[in-house]
């Protein structure tokens, strides 16, 4: 039995698929760091891309080699950003959560409790508390890494973290009055840019319009429930705040249709 279910959550966390046979999902294990890490390696290993791991490997192995092998932008810009948004989330979860839903942990339980819901609200939909008892910051922090994702070509999902990256290049470039665009030293091309902006905007409408009729046929469910369900839904999260089945055969066939898009 435990053969069994440490082979289908490997699987199961490598793909990010947020599936667990657990009836709490990792609830249960909060206290247990070696569950908690080793999910996360496996998330960030599916998340993070088999093009960008294929570089890196390659790197590593000419790296005493004479010829040296140059990463390309896209693993460049993974890494950074991948570092990044772990590190970031994982100090803010604690901040934010220290006082509320990880009080009963000691403090270094604390802190890998934080990383692995910095890594799992990325893409990989499991849940080390419940999702309910967060706080309203928290939950928004979730939905805003669900729908950034994890890296293209990887298990993960959302509008990637090279989309993301353009965009906040773009954004910094506008504000430093730069008539061009570039990213570690190269011009990214404008209907990259085009298309990158064009996959957030589109994005983001689907998500309102969705809100927007879920907010009529669900009537007595919460609003910031409803978007927690699209965001989650449309970035295949695999996490639910608890409405799924609360949820009308419209509303059901709503998020079916966002979770087919996304």
């Amino acid at each position: 039995t435990a053969i069994c279910y440490a082979i289908f959550h490997s699987i199961s966390a490598f793909c990010n698929t947020g599936i667990t046979l657990f009836p709490n999902s990792m609830v249960t294990f909060t206290n247990n760091p070696t569950m908690l890490l080793s999910m996360s390696t496996l998330m960030v290993i599916g998340g993070f891309g088999f093009i960008s791991w294929k570089e890196i490997f390659k790197r590593l192995q000419n790296y005493c080699s004479i010829r040296k092998t140059q990463l390309s932008l896209q693993t460049r810009i993974i890494l950074q950003y991948y570092g990044i948004f772990t590190f970031a989330n994982t100090i803010l979860f604690w901040i934010l959560e220290r006082s509320n839903t990880l009080a009963h942990l000691s403090i270094p339980m604390q802190w890998i409790n934080s990383l692995f819901m910095a890594v799992t609200c990325r893409s990989g939909g499991y849940l080390n508390v419940y999702i309910h008892d967060l706080q309203n910051a928290s939950i928004l922090t979730v939905m805003i890494n669900a729908f950034i994702g994890a890296a293209p070509g990887s298990t993960g999902s959302g509008i990637k973290l090279t989309t993301t990256a353009l965009v906040i290049a773009v954004i910094t470039s506008v504000i430093m009055n730069k008539h061009s665009i570039e990213m570690k030293g190269r011009k990214i091309m404008t209907d990259q840019i085009y298309r990158a902006l064009s996959i957030i905007i589109l994005s983001l409408l689907w998500i309102s319009v969705v809100v927007f009729l879920l907010l009529i046929s669900e009537r007595g469910l919460q609003f910031i429930d409803i978007v927690f369900e699209t965001v989650s839904a449309f970035s295949t999260l695999g996490a639910s705040i608890g409405i799924t089945d609360a949820l009308s055969n419209f509303g059901k066939i709503i998020i079916s249709l966002t979770m087919l898009v996304g």
